[in-house]
């Protein structure tokens, strides 16, 4: 009767077990199929692999002719396979959220500041029926700027096309104020009289909808693509509407197995084209300044006066370097000669090989100031940074157990 019981409760057990790696093997393999991580070939080895693995063991287990000690030696390799689905299930479900996260965004951020002269004691709703000026971007964000303004006060809004006309005006008493854009005030803040003799009186934080690059249709683990790798100069959100300090193309050629760096100086005088893919105005400006219209102007631009296609683009800022660096444990980097960072006078560089930590990683990215060669040195400081990033995470086996630690990190530092 004992006997009787035990098989019973042993048959149940198997079922239950058998159950439980039928579901679990079809949930790893759709997602899988979903991550679409695997070229077409290994992902058809890899579902017959697990028909067959899941066909064999659940016979084992269901049918009553194999004796016990079988089926229990079946059962404890069936739980071994669903402890290691599980586990590779858990980290594509992260994986496939953090790349759902990144991806769709969809929105850009600017903070505005109302400025007046310092002689002037207005606050926002004394300026109903005053002059006040505006730099007109052209862009989706100036225009939700002035929607909103104006439901605020009902000012006499003269619009500029230059931001130096502007400034000059409000500072012969010609207007009672103006609006900014804090990227735009970052930029004349170096004008000692516009510091000295203004003040601002209120802040305006908009966030619109912006373009993105469309989806190409390109099979990425069979066909060469090229990214967009965009330096933002921002040290807040990722959202935040930023210059583009550094402007690296990565191209991927996934049958070969190469990575091919190319980057851009950022001061390139280029046509600058907008995010409906136009000729803004005609006139030309800093490859830096097409961030100020958004990701897509940039790509727009680089598409232009160099001729190719861009398939995907990743945006990062600063914080994006030194929090995933910090995050792997640092990487080793080469330097051909020693040098205090001109950003962060505690970081020192030494000649030769240097373990560098986020900030320091951070600083030697951005140096140009030690350099003859100025701003195609740091070019080289860059790529030589993105290398021992790529190199580091793709090589150290430790950065297995940080994983999930490393996307809830970039998550809100990455686009």
């Amino acid at each position: 009767m004992a006997l009787r019981k035990s098989r019973k409760r042993l048959l149940l057990t198997s079922k239950i077990i058998a159950i439980l790696l039928i579901i679990l093997s079809f949930i790893f393999v759709s997602v899988v199929k979903m991550c679409d991580i695997l070229p077409l070939k290994y992902f058809i080895l890899l579902g017959l692999f697990m028909s067959f693995i899941v066909l064999v063991n659940s016979w084992f287990l269901l049918s009553k002719q194999f004796r016990n000690w079988l089926k229990v030696v079946i059962s404890f390799i069936s739980i071994i396979i669903i402890i290691i689905e599980s586990i590779l299930f858990f980290y594509l479900e992260r994986t496939y959220n953090f790349m759902e996260k990144i991806g769709q965004r969809g929105y850009e951020t600017e903070k505005y500041y109302v400025i007046i002269n310092n002689e002037f004691n207005y606050d926002i709703k004394d300026l109903d029926n005053k002059k006040v000026g505006t730099y007109n971007e052209h862009i989706d964000l100036y225009d939700e700027l002035i929607k909103k303004y104006k439901d605020l006060v009902n000012s006499n809004l003269i619009e500029y096309e230059s931001i130096n006309t502007m400034i000059k005006d409000l500072l012969k008493y010609e207007l009672d104020a103006i609006i900014i854009s804090e990227s735009y005030k970052g930029l004349i803040e170096e004008d000692i009289d516009f510091v000295n003799n203004t003040k601002n009186i209120y802040e305006i934080d908009i966030k619109v909808k912006k373009n993105t690059v469309n989806h190409p249709n390109i099979d990425i683990k069979n066909e060469v693509f090229t990214i967009f790798l965009a330096g933002s100069d921002s040290r807040g959100e990722i959202s935040k509407r930023s210059n583009c300090d550094v402007n690296m193309l990565i191209t991927v050629n996934p049958n070969t197995y190469e990575i091919l760096l190319v980057s851009i100086p950022r001061d390139y005088y280029v046509r600058l084209r907008d995010e409906d893919n136009k000729i803004m105005q005609g006139y030309k400006d800093k490859l830096t300044h097409a961030g100020y219209y958004g990701i897509s102007s940039s790509i727009n631009t680089i598409e232009d006066f160099m001729n190719i296609d861009i398939d995907y683009y990743i945006k990062v800022g600063f914080n994006t370097v030194t929090e995933l660096v910090d995050m792997i444990g640092g990487i080793d980097v080469y330097s051909d000669k020693t040098f205090v960072s001109h950003n962060y006078k505690d970081v020192i560089i030494k000649e030769g090989m240097n373990h560098m930590n986020g900030k320091m990683a951070l600083g030697f990215a951005r140096e140009r100031m030690v350099y003859s060669t100025g701003d195609r040195h740091r070019i080289q400081n860059q790529q030589d940074v993105f290398e021992a990033v790529l190199k580091k995470m793709t090589h150290s086996k430790d950065l297995l157990f940080k994983y999930t630690s490393i996307l809830d990190t970039l998550k809100d530092c990455l686009e």
